[in-house]
């Protein structure tokens, strides 16, 4: 999905001769004109309508032409759920018959959903500029009243940045994005922040964001789509190079996006009194933003199977301004745990990337830099990389590769494991050449290419194995060394017995954290320790593009977690309650066929 936030109509005073959207006597099919421009050459395939007219009956609201219009020029169309308020013509509270009216009235219109309201809090140490947001309880009877309705129609709100969150990682990741998924049922994540208007917010916490957004989004099988700014300066004048566009869309799409929205406008914006003007784009990056924006659509097949799987940066060393990047410990290239334990953990730098370790003969050098001209040191050139590592259904393996500088580019050589790669394909511009190992590829400022990974054997699967491991509290004060979500085709935890004397220890999971294994196959083992208070969600491999929620959606309850001992396959569940294991537990299986079945439990000390 491309779409771009749109008000509907200014308020009074303005004039509506100057509004290409706005249809005139003298000019009946401007708004047709306008709306098929923004298909046909800027490539947005929806608009998300945010105007509403209180004590206006919705039959005769600006925003009904304007739908028609946009209907009719094979545009989809998001609506604001004030639109329910709007219904009653006096009223701002939320009534279920209003909902309803608006709700059959507006179906008239083929919308395909519903953008609740931006940025819900929820009550906790929230960044005090926040404060005043709406409740996220407040706005559950509206997300309800939709899916009640059609559950196909998307429903969603926009999220507070991570920033308005100022203490506590996990706070922002559990206690904000899972709750909201939890609460509302939500069929889409998404969230905005504007990296390259940074300064205004003090903190840059960019690519943490993207990694917590794009891992909840493959845990909950919900699709995320970004939101971004045409601005530099909030509300400002200054529009954005073409260069920066690129780095914040492809800085959401390595880890996994499946849309793009634009706030507070594309073309025209508007600005916080809700005065519209036409934004000052040199028309060579409105047309190269069409053109970015057709290919992500036309490849929108490939690029909604994909689930995030890791990502890692070279550097923290912002490459847009004179600043540092906020980025997990497990997200760094060489790793940053602190513990000398982490060396040997999956999660923890590239170099045990099993994704990496198959692709690349050195997975801690996947390409050698060629020199682009400039002046720079190679330490320069490479602090401006990230990687990540995608995968689909039929055990697929792609992976991004990102050039953060916004202006030089870069010319490289894949190093490809030559026993697992035969060749790899640039899916989104070259797909019809093979580029094999040694072969170079140039990436231009702020671009990302992703590369599809044709395996030697094509039934070779990624297997991570983890043991001698422990799970922190996700903390920026605490020091922990394993990634909290882990993707693969098979995962393997704590299967060997703790031995001392060979080095094998247990895989630990402390209390407070959250951690979540997804992968067509699970097996866990006596050396899984998990202490009071932690967390440990195992999920069967799921898309990220299912849009009917009906069944993909798994709400964790607290006093419910998962544990899995033995081979677990797509569509299995057992469940444990309470956990830990009291006096008196109770077991869930629920499995797809009637089968034979096996449990075992074993004790803190790994006793049978």
């Amino acid at each position: 999905m491309v779409s771009w936030w749109f008000y509907d109509q200014p308020k009074e005073g303005i004039d509506v001769n100057t509004l290409e959207w706005i249809n005139t006597p003298s000019m009946p099919n401007r708004g047709s004109v306008f709306f098929n421009k923004m298909k046909n050459t800027y490539g947005f395939n929806t608009v998300d309508l945010v105007r509403h007219y209180i004590n206006t009956p919705i039959s005769t609201q600006p925003s009904t032409s304007i739908l028609s219009d946009a209907q009719n020029s094979g545009l989809k169309t998001l609506l604001r759920c004030k639109e329910f308020d709007a219904a009653s013509y006096s009223t701002s509270q939320f009534n279920s018959s209003n909902a309803n009216m608006a709700l059959n009235y507006y179906d008239d219109f083929n919308l395909i959903g519903y953008d609740i309201v931006d940025e819900p809090k929820i009550d906790g140490d929230i960044d005090p500029d926040h404060s005043s947001m709406i409740e996220m309880s407040e706005i559950i009877p509206y997300a309800n009243a939709v899916r009640e309705y059609d559950s196909d129609l998307l429903r969603f709100v926009d999220l507070l940045p991570a920033w308005a969150y100022k203490k506590d990682d996990y706070k922002y990741t559990e206690y904000y994005i899972q709750e909201y998924i939890n609460k509302l049922k939500p069929n889409i994540l998404a969230f905005n922040d504007y990296p390259i208007v940074y300064k205004i917010y003090k903190k840059r916490c960019f690519f943490r964001e993207l990694y917590d957004i794009g891992s909840k989004s493959v845990l909950n099988s919900i699709p995320f789509i970004y939101t971004l700014t045409p601005f530099k300066t909030l509300y400002g004048s200054f529009s954005k190079s073409l260069e920066e566009f690129k780095y914040v869309i492809y800085g959401a799409l390595i880890y996994g996006a499946k849309g793009l929205n634009y706030w507070p406008g594309f073309e025209w914006a508007v600005l916080s009194d809700e005065t519209p003007y036409k934004l000052n784009y040199n028309q060579t990056v409105y047309n190269s933003l069409g053109e970015l924006h057709a290919k992500l659509t036309n490849n929108s097949n490939l690029l909604l199977n994909l689930n995030f799987a890791s990502a890692y940066h070279y550097s923290d060393i912002s490459t847009i301004m004179d600043t540092t990047e906020e980025i997990q410990y497990f997200g760094y290239w060489n790793g940053q745990g602190g513990n000398p334990q982490s060396l040997n953990r999956p999660g923890c730098g590239i170099a045990k990337d099993e994704y990496a370790k198959f692709i690349f003969l050195n997975p801690e050098i996947p390409f050698t830099l060629i020199s682009n001209g400039s002046s720079r040191s190679d330490w320069d050139n490479e602090e401006d990389f990230a990687v990540s590592f995608m995968t689909d259904f039929d055990n697929g393996i792609y992976f991004w590769i990102f050039n953060k500088n916004i202006i030089y580019g870069h010319n490289i050589i894949l190093n490809l494991h030559p026993d697992n790669v035969d060749y790899v394909v640039d899916t989104l511009n070259n797909p019809t050449i093979n580029i094999a190992n040694q072969n170079s590829v140039y990436i231009g400022p702020g671009e990302a290419k992703l590369f599809k990974v044709r395996k030697k054997n094509p039934l070779s699967k990624i297997v991570v194995n983890i043991s001698n491991t422990t799970y922190r509290l996700c903390n920026p004060s605490c020091d922990f060394n394993a990634a909290p979500f882990v993707s693969a085709d098979s995962i393997i935890i704590g299967e060997e017995a703790i031995n001392s004397s060979n080095g094998v220890g247990p895989v630990v999971f402390e209390n407070g954290t959250y951690s979540t294994f997804m992968a067509h196959k699970i097996i866990v083992g006596s050396g899984v320790r998990m202490m009071a208070g932690s967390h440990v969600r195992l999920k069967g491999y799921t898309d990220t593009n299912i849009i009917n929620q009906a069944q993909s959606i798994k709400k964790f309850n607290p006093n419910i977690e998962f544990f899995k001992e033995g081979v677990t396959d797509v569509g299995t569940d057992i469940k444990i309650y309470p956990n830990p294991i009291k006096d008196d537990f109770t077991i869930f299986v629920d499995i797809k066929e009637r089968v034979d079945t096996e449990i075992k439990i074993f004790n803190n000390m790994g006793k049978l």
